[in-house]
């Protein structure tokens, strides 16, 4: 009270600047929280179980490109490894932000030794192409397996008194036909061999994506458009994708991001955003490799199918008449795939994602095989892991690998699959017992 006998009220004590940023720390993390909760709920209404997102993310991503960048830092995104090719499209670089001394990127831009310029009587030498199965066949990184080289060197003897055998790499990520030919044409003349490991990357070319375009076979992969920012029509979604390739670099490798189905969310959201921008901005083009490479739209999807296949063996006959005018001699090998010849276990069912494609893979497999009525080598390695009760594969195709060994069953049981076929197509002595 005061000297008039009133009743004095004492002003409200105002919390501690500490106290109030502690609440609103709280409420954000509340509220983050929640956020976090309701899409969560969202992915177990839509997904009907509970799924982490490293777990959806796996399933969705590719594991080669994974590969290519998880080894470097945070700055080096997959289209900073690659750069233009005047006829392959593309091919690889170690500069900066993503050298790295554990990819071996050899004269030509792909993995491995050094392509030699002329062919040499004292090795037997052998040149892989294909996609990124292919490539991770062949081996990408420095002191890891060379599967192929090592299985032929082990069981087998060259030919002609030739010292041993060396396998080059000549496969990259997105690549197919006729990716292999024109490898064929610019290097056929100092291989003794060539095989290629290919079918996946083709098989999309026989199924119609987008329903507004009919594709011809020869369409380029997405990685086209990564390294001809033109083809586009624009630069603006090229700066989109830089930016949110830098971001998703960062958020794979923070465990924390990764744990948060909202980031995944917002991730997937923008990069599906950004995809149908490209394709959007292309159709309005009158010229674009989206006409360049079509077919006329009133063509049935049959016709389409028939058509492009046609075109596929094609460019196995092509392959196989390049190797022979250089003098080297050519084997094809249709790439095993989830959707059959194996059964997959728990671990894989988890990762190959959608297997609706079975029907028209075994079709194309069969369609191709006819051609050894033709004189061409063909050979299916559909059933190689019928016996193979271990986990093979890493995602939709490609094989899983030991990180810090490069050790792979799965490409350890394609390799002596395919050393025994060359072995008799091409009168190897064997030399092991098993």
């Amino acid at each position: 009270m005061n000297g008039t006998g009133e009743t004095t009220n004492s002003p409200a004590k105002t919390p501690r600047r500490s106290v109030r940023i502690a609440a609103n720390l709280i409420v954000i993390v509340l509220c983050l929280l929640a956020v976090e909760a309701g899409f969560t709920l969202y992915y177990f209404l839509s997904e009907g179980k509970l799924v982490s997102p490293q777990t959806r993310e796996e399933s969705r991503s590719n594991t080669f490109v994974v590969h290519m960048t998880s080894k470097r830092n945070l700055k080096c995104r997959y289209m900073d490894t690659v750069y233009p090719h005047p006829y392959l499209t593309n091919v690889h670089a170690d500069n900066p932000p993503c050298e790295n001394s554990e990819f071996e990127i050899n004269n030509i831009g792909l993995f491995g030794r050094d392509f030699p310029y002329k062919k040499e009587t004292d090795t037997f030498r052998i040149m892989v192409s294909g996609g990124s199965v292919a490539a991770m066949f062949g081996q990408t990184e420095k002191g890891k397996p060379k599967y192929l080289e090592e299985e032929l060197n082990r069981c087998y003897a060259p030919p002609e008194g030739r010292k041993s055998f060396e396998v080059y790499n000549g496969a990259d990520g997105g690549w197919k036909q006729p990716q292999q030919a024109i490898m064929t044409l610019l290097f056929g003349e100092v291989f003794d061999g060539i095989v290629t490991l290919e079918g996946f990357n083709e098989k999309d070319m026989l199924l119609e994506k987008w329903t507004s375009w009919s594709k011809r076979f020869e369409w380029p992969s997405n990685n086209f458009i990564l390294v001809n920012p033109s083809a586009s029509g624009s630069y603006l979604p090229i700066l989109g994708g830089a930016a949110l390739n830098s971001f998703y670099s960062f958020y794979f490798n923070m465990p924390l991001l990764r744990s948060s189905n909202a980031i995944f969310f917002l991730v997937d959201a923008a990069r599906t955003k950004l995809n149908d921008s490209i394709m959007k901005n292309m159709a309005s083009l009158h010229k674009s490799h989206l006409t360049n490479f079509s077919v006329p739209k009133e063509w049935s999807r049959d016709e389409v199918y028939e058509y492009n296949l046609d075109q596929y063996k094609k460019y196995f006959r092509t392959t196989a008449a390049l190797a022979q005018a250089q003098g080297a001699k050519a084997v094809f090998f249709i790439q095993p795939a989830p959707v059959y010849g194996k059964i997959l276990t728990e671990e894989e069912k988890g990762v190959v994602g959608d297997l609706s494609y079975k029907d028209l893979y075994l079709k194309m497999a069969d369609t191709l095989l006819t051609l050894k009525q033709d004189g061409i080598a063909v050979h299916s390695l559909l059933d190689v892991f019928s016996a193979t009760p271990d986990t093979v594969y890493a995602d939709h195709i490609h094989f899983s690998a030991d990180p810090a060994t490069g050790e792979s069953v799965g490409n350890r049981v394609v390799a002596k699959a395919i050393a025994a076929r060359l072995a008799d197509e091409w009168r190897f002595e064997k030399k092991c017992s098993d």
